[in-house]
């Protein structure tokens, strides 16, 4: 019995380092490294993709800008325009009179 319990002690203490070398054996065999293929272009495709970058920039700006400038333009065609004439926008004199 004296022993045993020094034997179970020495087991137990060992188990986590068992347990810890086969998950390293695992990851051992897990997948290769992940790696980057690089290709090189030549100096006029690199120009070309960035000369078709910059004017698709350039292209959704204006779209931008024309959209802001419609939107500007309509609001004060509205603005502008004599409004709807209704009981809502009435003052209490013009109610007064039209009822008379």
């Amino acid at each position: 019995m004296k022993i045993m319990t020094p034997f179970a002690l020495l087991a137990a203490s060992l188990l986590p380092l068992t347990a810890s070398a086969d998950l390293a054996k695992q990851q051992n065999r897990a997948e290769p490294m992940e790696t980057i293929t690089v290709t090189y272009r030549e100096p006029s495709d690199y120009a070309l993709y960035q000369y078709t970058t910059d004017m698709l920039v350039n292209f959704r700006l204006q779209i931008q800008a024309d959209i802001y400038q419609q939107a500007h333009t309509s609001i004060m065609k509205m603005a502008n325009t004599t409004p709807y004439m209704s009981a809502m926008n009435q003052t209490p004199e013009q109610e007064q009179s039209s009822t008379e």
